[in-house]
């Protein structure tokens, strides 16, 4: 059974790998970006170096190895306030169910609000308005396979929309988690985005064409369809270690350090620590991207408090993330634990 493991955990990121052609930045080359936009409060306050604590219901995005850690039902509620008024939502629920291991649900959203259709002739206005959506609906699974060694996985329908025209595409992700002998010391890895192309599709592409321009009396009314390009989705690969320092009446320091290696971009590192206080409050901190020439990553910062109802627990979480020319981004987190 261990060599079983360790073979996993050594193919799991050879697979990954194979997929990237280059490292060379390729920046907006991609599809379906919102897919990029870290959820939840905690783990973008600690810059987003969360591939190897995922230990909350937000796992679903991070590393869905991270669910089989849940003892109990999980309700995660996530608000995003994006650049340019451009909202994202994200909610996701898991159930730990005994003997068969965490099945989850997740749902993201994006929302650019309506704009009015503009044109050459018509700067003011045509007096049509548009909108433009993002979707992506995923169900995830995991499982303990030893006390030590956990492994995930999540298949999405992922869905773009912008006026008349829209993409479909359907993407897996895979993560593995592995507590290691030494006390508070733990590896998780995720391979993110996996899966189909996107191409627009819609009645935009519908344009009017003659065949025959030089031809006395061709018709150039011939109903045709523009063939756009398709274009991968942000694949993503994630590997990282957190250690965890325990101390007394339940506070513990926990630090966490993360490579990521995605087939839009260059190799990037992200840091951060996290201080729980008697296991009430916590405050965070992290820095995204490092080593990206020219990135638009920086400083986070985040607070969490977790109050008891009953035998429920009620968590609030906040972060702060500084995006450099792009200003900054801000995240509010709901957590029930049922």
């Amino acid at each position: 059974m261990n060599r079983i493991i360790f073979a996993i955990i050594l193919i799991l990121p050879a697979a990954g790998f194979s997929q990237f052609v280059s490292d060379v930045s390729k920046a907006g080359t991609t599809a379906a970006a919102f897919l990029e936009v870290g959820v939840g409060s905690r783990a973008v306050g600690l810059g987003e170096a969360y591939v190897a604590i995922a230990n909350d219901v937000s796992a679903v995005y991070w590393n869905p190895a991270g669910l089989a850690q849940l003892g109990k039902r999980e309700l995660g509620l996530n608000h995003i306030e994006w650049f340019a008024d451009v909202t994202i939502d994200h909610a996701s629920l898991a159930f730990p169910i005994k003997g068969f291991g965490t099945l989850a649900f997740g749902l993201t959203m994006l929302n650019m609000g309506d704009q009015d259709v503009r044109t050459v002739e018509e700067p003011d206005g045509t007096g049509e308005r548009f909108g433009a959506n993002d979707i992506a609906a995923g169900i995830s699974y995991a499982r303990s396979l030893t006390d030590r060694f956990a492994i995930g996985g999540t298949i999405k329908f992922v869905r773009q929309t912008i006026f008349n025209m829209h993409a479909n595409g359907v993407a897996l992700d895979v993560g593995t988690m592995f507590t290691t002998p030494l006390k508070g010391l733990r590896l998780g890895m995720s391979i993110t985005n996996f899966g189909t192309k996107m191409r627009m599709r819609g009645d935009d592409t519908v344009v009017f064409v003659d065949i025959a321009p030089d031809n006395f009396g061709s018709n150039n009314r011939i109903v045709s369809r523009l063939d756009l390009e398709s274009w991968s989705l942000p694949l993503n690969f994630r590997a990282g270690l957190a250690y965890e320092i325990k101390q007394t009446r339940g506070s513990k320091l926990t630090l966490a350090l993360e490579g990521l290696h995605p087939n839009n971009n260059t190799e990037s590192v992200n840091v951060g620590g996290e201080y729980l206080f008697q296991g009430f409050f916590a405050v965070r901190a992290g820095y995204r991207s490092l080593f990206i020439r020219d990135g638009e990553g920086g400083l986070s910062l985040g607070a969490g408090l977790t109050t008891k109802i009953n035998n429920m627990h009620l968590q609030f979480d906040y972060s702060y993330s500084d995006h450099n020319r792009l200003q900054s981004a801000q995240r509010f987190s709901i957590g029930l634990i049922f």
